[in-house]
């Protein structure tokens, strides 16, 4: 009786052990790449133009024209780091995606 015992031991310690001498594969994840481009994050608004005493409305007119220009690159500016921080977040979303499956396949019942 005791053999009984001591062999079913021994067969349940081995079934335990077997599914660890199965050969493991662990998949390599893609590197995540935000891609914002260095001169978004380097470039800054310009100031606006100072108006100067005594200058005449032509010369206002003028400064209003570039600061006026100046503004619209500044906007044109943002929305392109808009965009790359938009596609940032969604290489993160898709990269957890990637992760959160793997953690799923590797924990999946066998």
């Amino acid at each position: 009786m005791m053999r009984c015992v001591l062999n079913g031991a021994a067969l349940a310690a081995i079934a335990l052990l077997l599914p660890g001498c199965a050969a493991t594969v662990v998949k390599a994840l893609p590197t995540l790449d935000c891609p914002v481009a260095p001169e978004l994050l380097q470039a800054r608004c310009a100031a606006p133009a100072p108006l100067a005493d005594g200058i005449n409305y032509g010369q206002v007119l003028q400064i209003a024209q570039q600061d006026r220009k100046a503004l619209a690159d500044c906007g044109a500016r943002e929305a392109a780091l808009v965009q790359s921080v938009q596609a940032c977040r969604q290489a993160i979303a898709r990269y957890n995606q990637a992760v959160a499956d793997s953690e799923r396949a590797v924990n999946a019942p066998r």
